[in-house]
């Protein structure tokens, strides 16, 4: 999937959060095609959104491990290197509070979803 954001609404399918300008593919104006450095980037940000989503809520030490990093990842100020988020953040002219706002939204909706199915299971 080419999402840059995805969200499972239940139903298993994956939907966009949000709309990244890089992949509009320069029909905005400004907005050139990513080259090099800036793809990679945004494939770092890609792989790192995947990992959230599926490794939220999960309790097997490897998902955990991998939650946890991802999710540092994410929250980190730190512009240190080329694939920091803040930097990718810079390079791709992303909001970084909007994305961290949007998975940890994402994050309470799962964790009120897993509730809900374990409430349902034991009752």
């Amino acid at each position: 999937m080419d999402l840059a954001l995805v969200a499972d609404l239940g139903s298993g399918e994956l939907v966009p959060l949000c709309v990244f300008p890089c992949q509009l593919g320069g029909r905005v104006s400004g907005v050139a095609c990513l080259r090099g450095e800036a793809r990679l980037q945004l494939a770092v940000l890609e792989d790192a959104a995947r990992t959230f989503h599926r490794c939220v809520g999960r309790t097997d030490h490897r998902s955990l491990r991998l939650f946890v990093e991802v999710e540092e990842w994410f929250a980190s100020e730190s512009t240190d290197g080329p694939f920091a988020f803040a930097t990718i953040c810079e390079t791709l002219d992303i909001e970084p509070e909007c994305i961290r706002q949007k998975l940890l939204e994402w994050r309470g909706e799962k964790r009120s979803s897993g509730a809900a199915r374990l409430a349902l299971a034991a009752g």
